[in-house]
């Protein structure tokens, strides 16, 4: 990972003219954030992804989304999904990217509790609320149904 202030973490795309347009502003609200672990929906439209909101401080994490057609970003700051810094050697980067539904209103991810242990989150992206699904089990992957 980039020192704080070495590098500018925010989502850029380019148009096949090559025209560049920001996505995000985190740096306004968060001055030492880090990136990571992105996944576009299959329509394109949206872009889910981790925030570290402090460098210097690996124990809270947030998961991102950023709608391309408003470039509006959504913070799901889901209590209990953090306290990554309490699990020993840890590593940010290893927060599996979440993974989409087939008709991308839902996204779903595994990340720890506060005492380490595994859970399981689906985030309505229409709605824009959170569910826990399980606080013991892992997400492999969507089925064709949806929840």
């Amino acid at each position: 990972m980039p020192n704080p202030g070495s590098s500018k973490n925010e989502l850029f795309v380019v148009d096949l003219n090559g025209k560049l347009t920001q996505l995000t502003n985190l740096e306004k609200y968060f001055p030492n954030e880090e990136i990571g672990n992105l996944s576009w929906s299959s329509n394109s439209r949206y872009i889910a992804f981790w925030m570290l909101p402090d460098f210097n401080d690996m124990s809270t994490s947030h998961l991102l989304l950023t709608d391309i057609t408003t470039k509006e970003t959504t913070d799901f700051c889901i209590p209990g999904t953090q306290g990554i810094g309490n699990v020993p050697d840890f590593d940010y980067g290893r927060l599996p990217a979440p993974k989409w539904s087939l008709d991308n209103r839902y996204l779903a991810f595994t990340s720890l509790t506060n005492e380490g242990t595994i859970q399981t989150v689906i985030v309505d992206v229409v709605e824009k609320t959170a569910y826990l699904i399980s606080k013991v089990m892992r997400l492999e992957g969507w089925t064709i149904g949806q929840p």
